[in-house]
């Protein structure tokens, strides 16, 4: 009865918690770029009800598409900013650099960053889809491996290595200068 209870609010935490984190994956879309709307809190609330249909049918499946539905939302939303800019990594260059906008390394920046946003896309896929191999053919065990531990140690290694990426190419922007 007790782990029952415990699963239930694991359950419930990770899906209000993805709603919670789509709300602001809205509203930065939305600060960031689009005109402001009411549209990202609509989307939200209906997020946030499905979060919570989710926890009363009372199914493991739905807590472990959390991962998939992830890359899935996050792929759009990288996605569409290839074909509507800015990128989304341009976005939050320019939120992190304010002198970026106009000045005469906002071309190369936005180039470069649209391969990132692309790079990150292509990982949303392979995420996507090692995920959802995990919860249709792995045990809980090898699902909660993949999905809590590997895919962020592969994200991390992914924001390291651009990191060092990013450097060499502004110190190589800086001297074409």
């Amino acid at each position: 009865q007790k782990r029952k209870r415990i699963t239930e609010t694991v359950k419930f935490s990770c899906s209000i918690s993805l709603c919670i984190m789509l709300f602001f994956f809205f509203y930065f879309l939305s600060a960031s770029g689009a005109k402001k709307s009411v549209r990202p809190i609509i989307s939200s609330a209906l997020l946030l009800t499905a979060g919570i249909l989710c926890y009363i049918t009372n199914k493991t499946f739905f807590l472990k598409m959390y991962s998939v539905t992830v890359s899935v939302f996050c792929l759009f939303f990288f996605g569409i900013t290839l074909i509507k800019g800015p990128n989304m990594c341009f976005r939050f260059a320019l939120l992190l650099d304010k002198t970026l906008a106009g000045s005469k390394r906002e071309k190369s920046a936005e180039s470069y960053c649209r391969k990132v946003t692309i790079l990150w896309c292509i990982f949303f896929v392979i995420n996507g889809i090692i995920a959802l191999y995990t919860v249709i053919s792995c045990n809980d065990k090898i699902w909660a491996l993949y999905n809590g531990g590997i895919s962020y140690g592969i994200m991390g290694l992914i924001f390291f290595i651009e990191y060092i990426v990013r450097k060499r190419v502004e110190k190589k922007n800086e001297q074409n200068l």
